[in-house]
């Protein structure tokens, strides 16, 4: 029953009382815990098809990869040459892509500590994986932008977490029903469950009538 049947049957027009709904308690919870891990397959597929497994990988031998750390190196390089393009797209793809694992750990209940901690062995893992496979220049500052996203993504999710959290339905609090009370029995006047059965509040009123009369 939704919420518009219960209000015209079982409560007056003007109430104050928070009418619970068909749905389940947890119901927009429980869907969201569903989807998290797809959402989390899906981007790491993105993710990994973009830094390691790129076209031509394997063509490479084992362990052919290039190793930079000096950090920011390339990035000042590409500046005093005026490439800022290439500058901006590598140094705000360093960051986006790595935006989403902030959300998904901030989704979870994770802490700021375990998010960079995770962000920093993602994107170490990234960047082997890259030595490993000749598919990609392993960076210091690759690290080190891929870790701000993620702390990044955690920041931003902060908003939507405690709003999602303060919209989340209680039914112990919400709930006008009683677990020892039916609907039947509100008192349509005052909105409150009365102490007396139906039956003899019928026969009082009854007897009111019949005194009046």
């Amino acid at each position: 029953m939704c919420t518009a049947c219960v209000s015209k049957q079982f409560l007056p027009e003007q109430t104050d009382y928070a009418v619970p709904c068909c749905l389940k308690p947890d119901g927009k919870a429980v869907s969201m815990k569903k989807l998290l891990p797809v959402l989390t397959l899906l981007w790491l597929a993105l993710l990994l098809r973009l830094t390691v497994f790129r076209p031509g990988c394997f063509h490479h031998g084992l362990f052919s990869g290039r190793v930079e750390l000096d950090a920011f190196a390339y990035y000042f390089k590409l500046a005093r040459i005026g490439y800022w393009r290439y500058f901006t797209y590598l140094f705000v793809g360093n960051l986006i892509w790595f935006v989403p694992a902030g959300i998904l750990i901030r989704l979870r209940g994770g802490r700021l500590w375990q998010a960079a901690l995770a962000g920093f062995c993602l994107s170490l893992l990234v960047e082997t994986a890259q030595f490993v496979l000749g598919s990609g220049v392993t960076e210091l500052d690759d690290l080190i932008l891929n870790t701000c996203g993620v702390l990044l993504g955690y920041g931003m999710s902060g908003p939507f977490v405690g709003a999602r959290a303060a919209c989340a339905p209680s039914f112990e609090k919400k709930s006008i029903f009683p677990i020892d009370k039916k609907p039947h029995d509100i008192d349509n006047k005052k909105g409150q469950f009365p102490n007396i059965s139906r039956k003899k509040r019928r026969n009082s009123n009854g007897r009111k009538q019949n005194d009046q009369s």
